[in-house]
């Protein structure tokens, strides 16, 4: 009697948690963790898939002290490239004064972009290519796709002024193609749908920077999960150098 009861039990609970499995399916409370398991994987909220994303690419242990950049991100190949025209620009725990960004082979149409940080951005220690105060970008005015750009950080080290550059690609016509369709899929998705996606689509192509600027300047979402990410960048911010 124990025994049937036991596995009527079993097969109440998974009902419960919305699971629809035969009688034979179970016969242990075994078989119940493993469901229970799967169940708790199936249910995790969007960011704590996202910070599993983001923390399985990270290859190497990032440096200790010294100035550190977060973003523009590598790839597991150690490629910094980009999607976004507008790109975003995020460094640890420096008191960054200007960044630049220009051309490798030196004949960008427009002007290098020089930018003096505002106090605003220095606070949440990052900005967008193009951008001041997170205004909304000017799509007339990105970086070109399928070019080679550095990207120049002036920084405060005790008394002095120190730079630090790195070089990234932003994807070509045909890379982007790709891109651009899995996005236009999403487009007619409620909010916070569409964000879980659009970060996924990044993730899954490994397009990190990408994938950060999604998670950075996130808004207009449901009160939970706008507050979710809003910590999770705290926390990108404060870990993602010094862990």
């Amino acid at each position: 009697m124990a025994k049937i009861f036991g596995r009527y039990f079993l097969v109440a609970l998974t009902s419960i948690l919305g699971l629809a499995l035969p009688l034979s399916a179970i016969s242990s409370t075994s078989d119940l963790l493993t469901i229970a398991t799967a169940v708790t994987k199936e249910n995790k909220s969007p960011i704590g898939r996202l910070k599993e994303l983001w923390s399985s690419r990270r290859l190497k242990k990032p440096p200790k002290g010294g100035f550190c950049i977060i973003s523009p991100a590598e790839n597991k190949l150690n490629d910094l490239e980009v999607w976004d025209t507008h790109p975003i620009i995020i460094w640890g725990d420096s008191e960054v004064t200007r960044v630049k960004v220009s051309r490798v082979d030196n004949t960008e149409d427009l002007l290098p972009w020089d930018h003096a940080i505002t106090d605003q951005e220095q606070l949440q220690k990052w900005v967008r290519y193009g951008t001041q105060n997170n205004q909304k970008p000017d799509p007339e005015q990105g970086l070109k796709p399928g070019h080679r750009y550095i990207l120049k950080f002036s920084y405060k080290a005790g008394s002095s002024v120190e730079e630090s550059e790195i070089r990234f690609d932003v994807i070509d016509k045909s890379e982007r193609r790709s891109i651009d369709e899995q996005l236009n899929n999403i487009k007619k998705q409620q909010p916070d749908q569409a964000f879980q996606e659009r970060s996924l689509v990044f993730a899954n192509n490994e397009l990190w920077t990408d994938f950060l600027r999604e998670i950075f300047t996130a808004n207009g979402l449901s009160p939970d999960l706008q507050r979710e990410i809003e910590e999770y960048r705290k926390e990108i911010i404060a870990n993602e150098c010094y862990s």
